[in-house]
């Protein structure tokens, strides 16, 4: 039975009870008035827009000393995190990327960002620490180093101020965000002259990015496993619920619901599923759920919710996973100097289009390619065809283009029209000229599809 029932914040159940208790923070690690929320970082794709909202963002730490909550989640894209509190004057992120002790090896990052008055540019300060072998903590192993790309947006809310941030792959110095990956983690906001939770950079805590979560008895096993872990608008997603009694007594379960969690709620489908009796010892209940993807789902990571609840409406299990909606196609375009046919009056290169379908059907599309003015291009055709049979497969169309040498040096722009189905999608890649004949390869331009 399909009903309106919105799977809201499974995330802060699961977070609160996933080990039974909260992870407590060893004194050693982080001071007594931080707690820990989890461990592991989940997959979810806030926006940075300086407001939280409910179902966007997944708890990591509060602090009981101020009023301060600490979020942090993760897509393919970028690391996120984001602070609210009464007052924040600036805030502090430390990264152990190796997670082998932020005081080890030459992987450490201490972020700090201030200036976070609204309408202020905010002032981004980054050191690199390097052991440089010594076995304790080196003073002089920081360094300072530029860190670009950051996206810092400030706000404000009936609960204080907001700071919300996007750090890529790229300003974490190549910090590999995929799931699975385990390292060290600090965050923390300074409000009145003291840092909140107290400590220093190096205080880490060990997290790992995952992109399942599961809260359960002892007594029972609880799988959520998402089939299209990858899906666009328009396809329908699938995923798999498995619960299993181990235990050797009933389990007083009366229902299960499941669909889209958190900002994905009211965008997907929801079901609840009741069951004919309560869990037997070694009993297995298994159901497969299915939602079409809406427009509304923008691009990012989101997540599907189940919880298992008993006649009186409580919990007894819950999960999450996370999947991902994708453009249904992803254009690159790059070219190459074809240095066998340089000539006095013209210089010649390669142009390759390479369309990619992310959805799981066959694509019949059509291309038409304008140079710029005085450039001469191979095939001659107006317009190329080409078809891509499947998901993950792609088609590339090459072009032969013959430069004068008499062209003005600087930046050209090559125009790109696909046409796949009822929609255009136009594609620019700026050329520049002339060619750098010692790069085998000229810089690539990728481009989602934006019909």
């Amino acid at each position: 039975m399909r009903v309106p029932i919105l799977i809201l914040l499974i995330s802060v159940f699961i977070s609160a009870v996933a080990t039974g208790q909260p992870v407590k923070v060893q004194p050693s690690s982080v001071a007594a008035s931080a707690e820990i929320v989890t461990n592991e970082i989940f997959r979810r794709t806030p926006s940075i827009d300086g407001i939280i909202t409910p179902g966007e963002w997944d708890l990591f730490m509060s602090s009981s000393d101020v009023v301060l909550t600490i979020y942090a989640n993760w897509d393919s894209n970028n690391f996120y995190v984001a602070f609210q509190a009464d007052v924040i004057d600036s805030v502090e992120l430390s990264f152990d990327l190796n997670n082998d002790g932020f005081y080890h090896n030459n992987d450490n990052l201490w972020i700090t960002i201030s200036n976070l008055e609204e309408g202020q540019t905010p002032e981004i300060k980054a050191q690199l620490y390097d052991s440089k072998s010594a076995k304790d903590k080196n003073e002089t192993g920081f360094s300072a180093i530029t860190l670009t790309g950051i996206v810092v947006k400030t706000g404000s809310s009936e609960n204080g101020k907001v700071i919300e941030l996007a750090l890529p792959s790229e300003a974490l110095k190549g910090f590999k965000i995929r799931p699975k990956t385990k390292f060290g983690l600090r965050a923390a906001a300074r409000s009145s002259g003291k840092v909140h939770p107290a400590g220093e950079p190096g205080s880490v805590h060990s997290c790992t990015l995952v992109e399942t979560k599961v809260s359960v008895p002892e007594n029972m096993d609880l799988s959520l496993e998402i089939l299209d872990k990858k899906v666009t608008p328009g396809q329908e997603l699938n995923a798999r619920v498995i619960f299993r009694n181990k235990g050797k007594d009933n389990i007083p379960a009366s229902y299960f619901v499941i669909g889209g969690e958190g900002r994905a709620a009211k965008l997907m489908d929801s079901e609840k599923r009741m069951l004919q009796s309560a869990l037997k010892p070694n009993q297995r209940v298994k159901h497969n759920y299915n939602a079409v993807i809406l427009p509304h789902l923008t691009v990012g990571s989101w997540a599907v919710g189940v919880e298992l609840r008993d006649a009186n409406d409580s919990r007894i299990a819950a999960g999450l996973a996370a999947f991902e909606v994708v453009e249904p196609f992803v254009f690159t375009v790059r070219s190459t100097p074809d240095l066998r046919k340089h000539g006095i009056a013209e210089t010649r290169a390669k142009v390759f289009l390479e369309v990619f379908n992310n959805t799981n059907r066959t694509v019949f599309g059509k291309v038409k390619f304008a140079p710029p003015t005085n450039w001469k291009v191979s095939p001659r055709y107006e317009v190329r065809e080409f078809a891509i049979r499947g998901e993950d497969q792609s088609a590339v169309l090459q072009y032969e283009l013959l430069i004068p040498n008499s062209e003005t040096p600087g930046e050209y722009i090559l125009n790109f029209d696909v046409q796949i189905g009822a929609y255009n999608y136009p594609v620019v890649y700026r050329m520049a000229f002339p060619i750098d004949t010692e790069a085998k390869k000229q810089p690539k331009s990728t481009k989602t599809a934006e019909p």
